[in-house]
C-alpha cells in the first residue's frame, strides 16, 4: 500500500510503497507541491521508484493443483519407491508361503507315519487301547 511522505531532498510530498496506489496516496496534495525529481533520478533523495523487497508468496486455494504441478521426475521417484516397497512385501509373503509349505509337508509326513502305525496295529489284531497308545507314542 502506498502512502505520502516528504521527500528527503526537497521536502515536497512524494510517495513510498508498492506503486499501485500513488494517486490515492497523493490525492490531497496539489501537483505543484509534489516532488517529481524521483522519476528522472536527478538530485532528489528518492532516485528511483521504490520497490517492495518482500517476496510474494502465492498460496494455492486448491491443494489438488499442487499435486498436478509435480514434475515428471518427482512422479517417477515416487513410483520407484512404491515399486520397491511392493517388491519387499511380495518377497516377505513368498518367504511366509515357503515356511507354511514346509510345515504342511512335515505335517503330512507325520500324519502318514501315524496312519502307518495304525495299520500295523490293526493288522496285528491289537486292541483299540493299544492302538491309541501306539498312535500317541508315534506323535512325540
Amino acid at each position: 500500500m502506498c502512502r505520502a511522505v516528504p521527500c528527503p531532498s526537497c521536502s515536497k510530498a512524494t510517495w513510498i510503497g508498492c506503486g499501485l496506489h500513488i494517486d490515492a496516496a497523493l490525492s490531497g496534495v496539489s501537483k505543484e507541491d509534489r516532488c517529481s525529481e524521483w522519476r528522472t533520478g536527478d538530485d532528489c533523495g528518492l532516485k528511483a521508484k521504490p520497490v517492495d523487497t518482500k517476496p510474494v508468496v502465492k498460496k494455492s486455494v486448491n491443494p489438488a493443483a499442487e499435486k498436478i504441478s509435480r514434475t515428471l521426475e518427482q512422479v517417477k521417484a515416487k513410483a520407484a519407491k512404491s515399486k520397491k516397497a511392493l517388491e519387499t512385501k511380495v518377497e516377505q509373503q513368498g518367504e511366509k508361503i515357503e515356511l507354511l509349505e514346509g510345515e504342511v509337508k512335515d505335517l503330512k509326513e507325520t500324519e502318514a507315519t501315524n496312519f502307518t502305525w495304525l495299520h500295523v496295529a490293526v493288522a496285528a489284531g491289537l486292541s483299540s487301547a493299544f492302538t491309541f497308545v501306539v498312535m500317541r507314542f508315534s506323535r512325540k
